[in-house]
């Protein structure tokens, strides 16, 4: 798996020490559904956060969910 593409980063200027990924990564049935995915990495305390969002059909394919499995994953997490 090729790790999601960084659609943009913004580093918080009064903490350099918190990193902020966002992108969209391909989930659900096929990875054909895209999901945006945010990564809060902060350095002093040692924490990721991962959350995701997408929009879901009539047939709930657990997209976010997958978004962020896939994510862990790429991240050997």
């Amino acid at each position: 798996m090729t790790p999601p593409t960084q659609q943009g980063r913004s580093v918080d200027s009064q903490d350099d020490a918190v990193v902020t990924l966002r992108g969209i990564v391909g989930s659900g049935v096929g990875s054909l559904n895209p999901a945006y995915v945010i990564i809060v990495v902060d350095a002093q305390s040692s924490t990721i956060g991962i959350a995701a969002h997408a929009k879901e059909g009539l047939i709930k394919q657990r997209t976010a969910q997958k978004a962020i499995a896939k994510v862990r994953s790429a991240l050997d997490l």
